[in-house]
């Protein structure tokens, strides 16, 4: 018998590997078979896509069952609290996104929802830059897809960055491809997914089509560093060159950020003059701006400039 779908907060709380199983009815019978979620995601363009069950708060602990022990997750949002809101629960995953490891913590929030409400695009949103793993992603997407969630850009990039960081170049892709409308945001997140993955000829080919316009964006400053990179690691100083010189045509700000990118991708490529001379142009110069120069002098043998730049720093 084909599984039911599971709920966004049975998938945050299952195992990546094990199936979960859920507690019987009175009338059910203990020998049944755990039910299981599909492994598909629904098609997008299917209009019959069911809806995902109500999320239910987890059962009250008996009198006579002892106390937990005191753990690192945080406490759930009280089901008898007069004031429960979205915006209530948005603004506590939106408080965890800035811990340390704030996905077992948004998780765990996300998962006491009471059954009166379900995550919106901004919960779908910060739980997706709180770097779900990799299993999560697809109950996560299909979630989106049954909510019509998906139309919103930054639950679709969060999506596209998430795949991207997990490897998954394939559902990056073809979420990015189907996209109804596109922004910078979009751009970078597939471009960035590329060069994570090491696929820096694709990284090029996509910079590219976006410098012709496409989507009526144009390439921004986190372009130029991200495509930047993928040319110092292709060692191709004429791609490379001609994206520079791009970026200062089109009035691109240059932060420390790009211009430690435009530093470090001469380096790579050997052009250890030009690389320093950008260096002394640099408005204001930070440890990365030293790093990397020191970095490009000792990969090619220059101890000895390495070492006075050092000292000068």
């Amino acid at each position: 018998m084909k599984g039911t779908p599971l709920s966004l907060s049975e998938a945050i709380t299952s195992s990546p590997t094990t199936p979960s199983t859920r507690q019987p009815t009175p009338n059910s019978s203990t020998n049944a078979p755990p039910t299981t979620a599909s492994s598909e995601l629904p098609t997008p363009a299917s209009s019959t896509i069911p809806l995902p069950p109500p999320i239910s708060s987890p059962p009250s602990s008996s009198p006579s069952t002892p106390a937990p022990a005191a753990s690192s997750t945080p406490a759930t949002y009280s089901t008898e609290s007069p004031n429960q809101t979205s915006f209530a629960y948005n603004s506590m995953l939106l408080a965890y996104n800035t811990m340390r490891s704030p996905h077992p913590h948004s998780s765990a929030l996300l998962s006491s929802l009471p059954p009166h409400l379900k995550p919106d695009a901004f919960s779908l949103s910060v739980l997706l830059k709180s770097s779900p793993p990799s299993h999560l992603l697809r109950p996560i997407h299909a979630f989106a897809l049954r909510n019509i969630l998906l139309s919103d850009l930054f639950v679709a990039n969060g999506l596209i960055s998430a795949y991207g960081k997990t490897g998954n170049l394939r559902s990056a892709r073809l979420l990015f491809d189907t996209m109804p409308s596109r922004d910078i945001v979009s751009w970078n997140s597939i471009i960035s997914a590329y060069a994570h993955s090491g696929h820096y000829d694709q990284c090029l080919r996509l910079y590219h089509i976006l410098e012709n316009g496409v989507d009526g964006v144009l390439p921004n400053g986190v372009t130029v560093t991200c495509v930047l990179h993928a040319c110092a690691h292709l060692q191709d100083l004429v791609s490379g060159m001609t994206v520079h010189k791009s970026a200062v045509d089109s009035g691109i700000v240059f932060d420390n950020v790009v211009w430690n990118s435009v530093v470090a991708f001469y380096a790579k490529c050997g052009s250890l003059d030009y690389a320093r001379a950008l260096f002394e142009e640099m408005p204001e110069r930070d440890a990365v701006s030293y790093n990397t120069l020191i970095s490009g002098y000792m990969s090619y043998g220059f101890v000895d400039k390495a070492g006075s730049l050092s000292t000068d720093g």
